[in-house]
């Protein structure tokens, strides 16, 4: 052995490097708990039998066999780098994925279209407007900065609600309105306030998002027993100043939600929260799909576009689809028995839709995923783009063309494809139908065996435009039950339907808009579908 040593030294040094970088492999191939026990048993044995005949060509002192055994140690430290990287970059984004959530408030400056402001310090002799108890305290804390940025008092003008606030932007009363984002993509839904979404700007960015609250869950018992907090107690795991910064939020909303609940029509309230929920059995659970329709950060309350239901049976690999309308008129869980748009829960929060959905159907929603459109349109691209299905041949706009059967689309493709329901005669309907046909086209491509060298990408592409309370630990488990045996799944999808109709909401009591009546038979035939799912039928 010391002979075999000293005629060897660097091929046997390059060997003794090979195999520690290969067992800094495995180590965090176990530690990210990807992959399944059989792929790492049958890559030990590989590397063991690739071992053994390493060895056996450097005893033969052949000096052809220990240059091939040097070239074959050399691309296996280079493979155990790429590896190492693959497997650092996928545990760390996957940590920031599934990390908590601190919810934000983005903050704005509107000015009209033709204003010849274009930067804040253009405004400092104008009059500002800000609308009552619509996140007054992060539109104050903005306005509060925002004068010592500028070294000077602004003239602040506060209106009743946001539609004459708007009215007064318009009229040249006010030259700035200062507003939540959220609120403000309200005002167009409405008659005659079609004109703000093209007539007025933004200066610069979003002045400020706000960190407004951090979700960890909460139960029906809970809401129940505490019927004067318009929001569920939250069980916050920040700083004393986010606790802090929440509680002040929650009083804010207490007394808002109880002055608005009247003009929206009323059900019993207390009698959904009671509904007697069961845990969902081993093997099943449900995810909520939240499309949210901003782009940039995820952390960014907004209305909820796209409210998708996926019930999971990991035992009969079988998906349920859930499309619920945006304008499904419903009592939101903060309303405390006012009916809303769902599309509005988004703006309360993640944890406001999640809770409403489950009144709805009376479920227990295990995860969440919220998605923005930057989120949506990276993660497709990164899986190297979709074949989704349509109904029907149609088009969006001048720019996208969709052909009956089957289309592959890139990210922006698939967004446009999603979005649209001007083209179709069922609207919101088809919109929703489309919508869950994108989901079963980025499943079947994440079920391949292609999302082994496209996993980076596209954990990379949702970092940071895609949030889930999914863990860790979970997302791993579910990677590697699905390497395990690489087997399909059945996936089916419906949608719950209604009536249309004109009434006020929870959020704008002041003017009716467009909602869906849902038609209850439609709901409950989707309650029976999801019992058949978790219960494997």
């Amino acid at each position: 052995m010391k002979k075999y040593m000293g005629d060897n030294k660097i091929p046997f040094a390059i060997m003794l490097v090979s195999g520690i970088c290969s067992l800094i492999v495995f180590f965090w191939a176990v530690l990210s708990m990807l992959l399944p026990t059989k792929y790492i048993v049958a890559a030990i044995i590989l590397l063991i039998l690739i071992y053994v005949v390493l060895i056996w060509m450097h005893s033969r002192k052949s000096k052809k066999l220990i240059v091939s055994s040097v070239i074959i140690e050399c691309v296996i430290i280079l493979f155990s780098m790429y590896a190492l990287s693959f497997l650092w970059n996928i545990t760390n984004m996957m940590s920031r994925i599934t990390q908590t959530v601190i919810e934000t408030d983005s903050i704005s400056a509107y000015v009209m279209q033709d204003s010849a402001y274009q930067v804040l310090e253009d405004t400092v002799n104008c009059s500002y407007g800000t609308v009552k108890k619509l996140s007054e305290k992060a539109v104050g804390q903005v306005l509060h900065e925002l004068e010592e940025s500028l070294n000077m008092s602004l003239q602040i003008v506060s209106y009743e609600d946001m539609f004459l606030a708007a009215d007064a932007l318009k009229a040249d009363e006010i030259q700035v309105l200062v507003i939540n984002d959220a609120y403000a993509d309200l005002i167009p839904e409405y008659e005659g306030y079609e004109w703000f979404a093209q007539d007025t700007r933004i200066i610069g960015n979003s002045l400020e998002e706000v960190e407004v609250t951090v979700w960890t869950g909460w139960t029906r018992d809970e809401a129940v027993n505490e019927p004067e907090s318009s929001e569920p107690q939250e069980e916050a795991s920040g700083s004393e100043e986010i606790n802090k910064l929440q509680e002040e939020k929650s009083q804010e909303d207490i007394a808002d939600s109880m002055e608005r609940m009247e003009p929206a029509e009323q059900v019993d309230w207390e009698a959904l929260v009671n509904q007697n929920i069961a845990e969902n059995p081993e093997g099943t659970f449900i995810v909520y799909i939240s499309g949210i329709d901003i782009w940039g950060n995820a952390s960014t309350r907004s209305r909820s576009d796209t409210n998708i239901l996926a019930v999971i049976n990991t035992n009969t690999k079988k998906i349920l689809l859930i499309s619920t309308p945006r304008d499904y008129y419903v009592p939101l869980s903060v309303s405390k028995g006012a009916k809303d748009k769902l599309t509005h829960a988004g703006i309360y929060g993640i944890n406001v839709s999640v809770e409403t959905l489950e009144m709805l159907y009376g479920v227990d929603i295990n995860y969440y995923i919220r998605m923005n459109f930057t989120g949506f349109t990276g993660i497709i691209d990164a899986l190297g783009g979709i074949d989704v299905y349509s109904g029907t041949d149609f088009s969006v706009g001048d720019v996208f063309y969709y052909k009956q059967g089957m289309n592959h689309l890139s990210g922006i493709e698939a967004l446009a494809f999603a979005r649209e329901r001007y083209s179709f005669a069922g609207g919101d309907r088809t919109r929703g139908v489309n919508q869950m046909e994108v989901i079963k086209a980025a499943v079947n491509k994440s079920a391949s065996l292609e999302i082994l060298y496209r996993y980076a990408d596209v954990m990379n592409a949702a970092s940071g435009c895609f949030s889930t309370n999914m863990s860790q630990n979970k997302i791993a488990s579910l990677v590697r039950m699905q390497l395990n045996d690489l087997s399909g799944w059945t996936i089916t999808s419906m949608s719950v339907d209604g009536t249309n109709g004109r009434e006020k909401t929870y959020s704008i009591p002041t003017m009716s808009s467009y909602v869906m009546i849902p038609d209850e038979s439609t709901v409950q035939k989707t309650k029976d579908s999801i019992e058949a799912v978790l219960q494997g039928k």
